[in-house]
């Protein structure tokens, strides 16, 4: 079986599993896009034509893709082993948020949503975030802004997810790259959301003096971002993918061998550059049927996440 044949069974295992997804999780998921992108649109199109009571409605729609998001993960029903990695991942990013607080503007919240998407997916990376944003504030302060933060993490962690996908983070200068600008992206939401909700009448000059202001501050979570991916990134990866292998969590990575578990319990057939077949995740009365089925002349292929579909 050649590569591209490969392909077409990880791709064709990957549609099958989402096909075992409610209707109501596939809507969902096939919102999941636009509402990221309606926020930061309703921003800018409120700013631009100086709509009155903007905050409230910009407010609005960000609770509203929230909402999308986290009916789309209560939705696919997902088993505990699924849910284990986002809540694990989410009290370390809130714990070091919290331990970091005394220090401005560095902590490692970024860095872990970065490596939830990057490791266990796109969803994974966006509800670390916005979960870890939700706790921490329980403890420094909730307003008008969490939805805000929850929002602009979660999508550092969805995009992050999007990116690890495509295979952008096998060089480490483009992750590295990412953990500078991702935080960026950050505090450009934020500000936005400030200058649409506080600030009247809102001019160029206004506006221009807002970025300036959030400037040092964005700068300065840029570099605690890629200072803690540096120490970070490697050895919880070395760990996490182990994890993710051993016990069949959100699919496995490039280098596991054998059949990929999806959510439902199903067993798909996978190879390496060996050549050897195995199953992931099954029991052992099961591992001589998935060596029946699994044929010996696989090549290397990275295995599509079922979370991914």
């Amino acid at each position: 079986m050649n590569a591209d044949e490969m392909k077409k069974v990880t791709e064709d295992a990957a549609a099958r599993e989402g096909t075992k997804l409610p209707a109501c999780a596939r809507i969902l998921r096939a919102l999941e896009i636009p509402c990221l992108i309606a926020v930061p649109a309703v921003l800018l199109l409120a700013a631009a034509l100086d709509i009155q009571a903007s905050g409230l409605l910009t407010l609005l729609v960000a609770l509203l893709c929230l909402l999308v998001f986290f009916a789309s993960f209560e939705a696919s029903r997902p088993q505990l082993e699924h849910i284990m990695p986002t809540v694990v991942l989410s009290a370390l990013a809130a714990a070091g948020r919290l331990i970091f607080a005394v220090v401005p503007n560095v902590q490692p919240l970024g860095a872990i949503t970065i490596m939830a998407g990057s490791i266990f997916g796109k969803r994974c990376g966006f509800m670390v975030g916005a979960l870890s944003i939700f706790v921490s504030n329980m403890f420094l302060g909730q307003g008008p802004w969490t939805p805000w933060q929850m929002y602009a993490f979660g999508l550092m962690g969805y995009l992050a997810g999007i990116l690890a996908r495509k295979g952008a983070f096998e060089r480490p200068w483009v992750l590295y790259l990412y953990g500078a600008i991702a935080p960026l992206g950050y505090g450009f939401i934020l500000n936005t959301w400030y200058i649409v909700g506080f600030i009247d009448p809102i001019t160029l000059t206004t506006a221009l003096l807002a970025y300036g202001a959030g400037l040092a501050v964005d700068f300065t979570s840029a570099v605690s971002t890629v200072a803690f991916l540096v120490l970070l990134y490697a050895p919880w990866r070395r760990k996490l993918e182990r994890i993710k292998r051993k016990y069949g969590l959100l699919g496995v990575s490039q280098d596991a061998t054998g059949y990929v578990r999806t959510s439902r319990g199903a067993t798909e057939c996978v190879g390496t550059s060996q050549g050897a077949t195995g199953c992931v995740g099954a029991s052992q009365s099961d591992s001589e049927s998935c060596s029946s089925r699994c044929p010996t002349d696989l090549t290397h292929q990275d295995a599509p996440s079922p979370q991914e579909t």
